[in-house]
């Protein structure tokens, strides 16, 4: 898990780690987490594109 949190932190431009997502908060609904993660999925989906698969 450690080795994955540093590629996405290197390599995903608006990557959230586990220090950003809080972890209980009133001032959050079940949208905002959907939301949220939406964002992340394109974003690795997006980095995910740019490799090329012969490498």
């Amino acid at each position: 898990a450690k080795l994955v949190q540093s590629w996405l932190k290197k390599n995903v431009p608006n990557f959230w780690d586990f220090n950003t997502w809080p972890p209980n908060s009133s001032d959050l609904n079940p949208c905002d987490y959907y939301f949220n993660e939406a964002s992340l999925k394109a974003s690795i989906k997006s980095e995910m594109n740019k490799l090329d698969p012969a490498e």
